[in-house]
């Protein structure tokens, strides 16, 4: 009985010990359960809020891409809807904020960051503009390009804008040393530094220091002529006495005007050529020609002409070699030409050089056409005008192959008159023996038919044309040979056509010039076209 009573006590007391473990591990789940709740929330909190951390900064990244798409898309739309379009200031507006993310890394993108920004802020939207601003975001691009060692055309780029973000500011000296900085790079750039030192604008006026940057420009290939002569009409006029006019006075503003492309630059143009200033008067006939508004612009070219303006003198010969407002009269464009070539215009020593080469006009004096274009050819290209060093290389070739035919000719000439001496000088034929003359008579007549046809061609083939009988003129430049009697326009390769004045000047819309070797017809001009001489 004890035995029982002692087992039955040992399980009620497991049993007590069991629950009382029970109730205790459940509390511990209880506990566990709610601690491990918390712990995962707090670290899907800190998760979350991470993500969001990351996503702002990479928002506040520098993206270089993305603004120039911005600065692009504004653009396209300003140009279609115009500077008051709120979709295009807020594109801006973006465009600004991410450019001035990428200015403040430094990487290969900075610079072009620096410009870009700089650009929007001085030929942006009025609303937008800042041009101290401009400047000087724009002064950092071109110090960051000096640096990268960038090309010249960047770097003068570069300067070249912030001088004009400094002088819409105001800030003409900053403005002057920027764009004698572009122009020391690239001579595009000279003729903006010429007009600094003209009108005196952030530096002393220095008129001949003005025309030696001019006239190092031009010696580059610059057309720059206008400004070079009315800059010498000034000075002669100063000379005189006659500089404070007021048609110089206005064309002065309209200098300013132009050079920084106010709106304003064409009524001071206008003014000015009213006020009786020859160089405005001729810069406006330019004007007009352009719009082929021709009767309009006529007396303001007639009155700089009658004042010996020369730029007048090539615009006259221009009208007449052209055609504009008047018939084609070569004459009279030699006339005007000569003018103006013989006080160094660079661009009438070309025309007046081409009307030679051409055959449009006849040399006097005993010279041929290909010398008389050589030589202006010559003078004009030694002013650096590229087309002139092209063409004065052509007409060298030209003289250069009309000599060898010239030379072909008299050796041709030469070869005949020898054979004519050698048949006369022949000694005459001896009398035959009776069989030998019965012999001779046989072969003679068994010969008849084979040399019938032979004997009808008493000529001789012509050396020069080797038998055919056409034009052996031949230029490398050209076509080729010379085609029935025409040659392709080289000026306009043919086309008839000049992308600057709409009709080649040179063939006249034609696209081929005249053989001057076979005076057009296509023919040999030793034999006449016959091949045998």
């Amino acid at each position: 009985m004890s035995r029982v009573n002692s087992f039955l006590l040992a399980a009620v007391l497991v049993l007590t010990a069991f629950f009382i473990i029970s109730c205790t591990s459940m509390e511990g789940i209880r506990d566990f359960s709610k601690n491990g709740i918390d712990t995962v929330s707090q670290g899907a909190e800190s998760f979350s809020n991470n993500i969001k951390q990351q996503f702002a900064s990479f928002q506040q990244r520098p993206n270089f891409s993305k603004a120039k798409r911005l600065d692009k898309q504004a653009s396209e739309r300003r140009q279609k809807y115009g500077d008051e379009d709120e979709q295009a200031l807020n594109l801006y507006n973006q465009a600004i904020d991410e450019y001035r993310k990428c200015v403040t890394v430094s990487n290969g993108n900075t610079g072009e960051a620096y410009h870009n920004l700089g650009k929007i802020l001085y030929t942006g939207p009025e609303s937008l503009r800042n041009y101290s601003e401009a400047a000087q975001y724009l002064n950092e691009a071109a110090e960051i390009y000096e640096k990268q060692k960038k090309k010249a055309t960047i770097l003068s780029a570069a300067y070249s804008d912030a001088g004009t973000a400094q002088y819409r500011s105001g800030d003409y000296n900053a403005s002057f040393n920027n764009f004698k900085k572009a122009s020391d790079l690239s001579s595009e750039y000279s003729v903006i530094e010429a007009r600094f030192l003209w009108l005196g604008l952030g530096v002393k006026q220095d008129l001949p220091k003005a025309m030696d940057v001019l006239k190092g420009a031009a010696l580059a290939g610059r057309d720059v002529w206008t400004d070079i002569y009315a800059l010498d009409y000034q000075i002669q006029q100063g000379q005189k006495g006659n500089s404070r006019s007021q048609g110089m006075s206005l064309y002065m503003d309209y200098l300013k005007a132009k050079t920084m492309g106010e709106s304003d630059a064409a009524q001071i143009l206008t003014k000015s050529a009213d006020s009786g200033w020859p160089p405005a008067q001729e810069e406006l006939w330019s004007a007009y020609r352009q719009s082929k508004d021709y009767a309009k612009g006529m007396p303001y070219l007639q009155k700089a002409a009658a004042a010996n303006f020369i730029p007048a003198f090539f615009e006259m010969g221009y009208m007449y070699d052209a055609g504009l407002n008047a018939k084609v009269d070569y004459a009279q464009a030699a006339k005007w030409y000569e003018k103006a070539a013989t006080e160094g215009h660079s661009l009438a020593q070309n025309n007046l050089g081409s009307l030679y080469s051409n055959d449009k006009i006849a040399a006097g004096n005993g010279s041929s056409n290909r010398e008389m274009a050589s030589y202006w050819f010559k003078l004009s290209a030694e002013q650096g005008n590229a087309d002139a060093i092209k063409n004065q290389k052509q007409v060298a070739k030209q003289i250069k192959m009309e000599n060898t035919v010239e030379i072909l000719n008299a050796l041709a000439a030469v070869t005949s008159a020898t054979a004519d001496i050698a048949n006369a000088l022949e000694p005459s034929a001896q009398p035959a023996s009776p069989s030998a003359s019965a012999q001779q008579t046989a072969q003679n007549n068994s010969s008849t038919s084979r040399n019938a046809s032979a004997s009808s061609n008493t000529g001789k083939k012509c050396p020069l044309c080797l038998g055919n009988g056409k034009c052996t003129y031949y230029i490398k430049n050209y076509t080729g040979v010379c085609n029935k009697g025409k040659l392709a326009c080289m000026p306009c390769n043919g086309t008839g056509k000049d992308d600057k004045r709409g009709v080649c000047i040179h063939c006249h819309g034609a696209g081929f010039l005249v053989c001057t070797f076979c005076k057009g017809t296509g023919k040999c001009s030793r034999c006449g076209g016959k091949g045998v001489v």
